[in-house]
């Protein structure tokens, strides 16, 4: 079987002729053909006539004929034998070139969404730290507040002793908070 290559594309070539079927046993056949008429002819004593020689030749045209037909026969039998060998052998290679794409399809869908799941759940990270420390940051800016008010409170009044224990208080949050 000869396959060409074209562009990355194969065709099926078949480099057989009708000639490599042709059995080798025809030229005996036609010999003992021949040899049978001519024994005939001889016996019957018009081995010179032209029917003699008509006679020959149309067996010969009629074994050639036949032998020709099986011949042809046998290539046409060999030759779609060879195509369906290639077609089968083609049809397998389609099969597994879809099936390693279809692979590859869930291999970049999987890739795909494992990406689109991972980016999610780094924005919600993300969200959660930034939030968290919005968090901390009001709760930070709210407790300043609420000592500055009392503070304010505590030296309007006439005991300096709770506004001097609500400024040590106030020190000691803005360290803890600031480190």
């Amino acid at each position: 079987m000869l396959i060409r290559e074209h562009t990355n594309h194969r065709h099926f070539g078949y480099d057989k002729t009708v000639e490599d079927f042709a059995s080798p046993a025809t030229a005996m056949r036609v010999q003992n053909a021949m040899n049978a008429i001519e024994n005939s002819r001889a016996n019957a004593g018009d081995m010179f006539s032209s029917d003699h020689l008509n006679a020959l030749n149309a067996k010969a045209q009629a074994i050639a004929s036949e032998e020709y037909e099986k011949a042809f026969d046998r290539y046409n039998a060999d030759r779609t034998r060879t195509l369906n060998e290639w077609n089968a052998n083609n049809e397998e290679k389609k099969n597994a070139y879809a099936s390693q794409n279809d692979i590859y399809k869930t291999m970049m869908n999987q890739l795909a969404n494992d990406y689109n799941t991972d980016t999610t759940n780094l924005m919600n990270s993300l969200s959660d730290y930034y939030g968290g420390l919005v968090n901390a940051n009001n709760a930070y800016t709210n407790g300043l507040a609420n000592m500055n008010t009392s503070l304010g409170n505590a030296s309007l009044s006439e005991n300096n002793g709770v506004a001097d224990m609500l400024n040590f208080a106030l020190n000691a949050f803005n360290s803890i908070m600031a480190g």
